[in-house]
């Protein structure tokens, strides 16, 4: 299996573009996105554009599989052609199951192992694993995603393409 896990893309056209980028190369089974997809919080910088976004993801819609996030609005939601409205997610990797879920919300199912995002913080360390975010990372991270393939994670950043750290799935 396959898998592409992004969050926090927060509407940013460029480093979605190099997210799509990535796709196409990868050709992955799944698109996980953990939420925070289209609103950049009334930013009006050029690189946000919340339609030019939703479009781009849409071209994608039969791979992704979504959750929402506390920035995702009814009206994001509308521009979307695939299922951004649970707010958790249930998928298997490898055997394994897992929840997905943007972090922000306590009232879910947890498993040993979810994959979140909410924090724009990249971890892999812990069974809670966090891509980091694609739009707005914080605390001096680069723009950071999670290529999954037999068994291993792999956290990436978008701008080099540099492996930053690996987990295997056990």
């Amino acid at each position: 299996m396959k898998l592409i896990i992004a969050s926090d893309i927060h509407g940013n056209v460029p480093n979605t573009e190099k997210l799509i980028d990535i796709i196409n190369q990868k050709q992955p089974d799944k698109i996980i996105l953990c939420g925070d997809l289209l609103s950049s919080y009334g930013m009006d910088y050029d690189i946000y554009d919340r339609y030019e976004v939703a479009n781009l993801l849409n071209n994608y819609a039969n791979k992704i599989i979504s959750v929402s996030g506390n920035c995702d609005s009814y009206e994001d939601n509308e521009l979307l052609i695939f299922n951004n409205r649970e707010i958790y997610q249930k998928i298997d990797i490898d055997g394994i199951p897992f929840i997905i879920t943007h972090g922000h919300r306590y009232d879910i199912p947890y498993t040993e192992y979810t994959l979140e995002g909410h924090t724009h913080h990249y971890n892999i360390k812990s069974n809670h694993i966090n891509p980091g975010s694609i739009g707005m990372p914080r605390g001096g991270n680069p723009p950071t995603y999670i290529y999954y393939e037999n068994k291993i994670f792999y956290l990436i950043d978008l701008d080099t393409n540099k492996i930053i750290e690996t987990k295997e799935l056990i």
